[in-house]
């Protein structure tokens, strides 16, 4: 399966891993401050 996508080129850019990265791990931070507030908000 690995030969199939590296003879594809289906693999991306290193610049867009790290694009790719960063929105996520921005999407996890504000999903964990979600989650962060509701619990403070609860327990109100």
């Amino acid at each position: 399966m690995q030969l199939g996508i590296k003879e594809d080129d289906l693999f991306p850019e290193p610049s867009e891993l790290r694009g790719l990265m960063a929105q996520l791990e921005a999407l996890l931070e504000l999903i964990e401050g979600n989650t962060k507030i509701q619990s403070n908000s609860e327990a109100a």
